[in-house]
């Protein structure tokens, strides 16, 4: 659930310090990339997300069905 502790920090950032600044950083190759707060890397951030919420739908998808079965 790395995911959804990397969504909670976010929030927990933007309720406490407002808003989220962004920096455009030079990769080691010299390839640019954008960061967010705590050197978190906005690619790998969303990549993070999309990854743990589509597994998070995907266990809803199989396991409610057996649950309502069930009753």
């Amino acid at each position: 659930m790395e995911w959804f502790t990397l969504l909670k920090d976010v929030r927990d950032y933007l309720a406490h310090f407002g808003a989220i600044n962004f920096s455009l950083k030079e990769g080691n190759c010299g390839a640019l990339y954008i960061e967010m707060f705590r050197g978190i890397e906005v690619n790998a951030f969303v990549e993070a997300v999309d990854i743990g919420f589509s597994r998070l739908l995907k266990f809803l998808d199989e396991h409610c069905p057996n649950v309502i079965d069930s009753l």
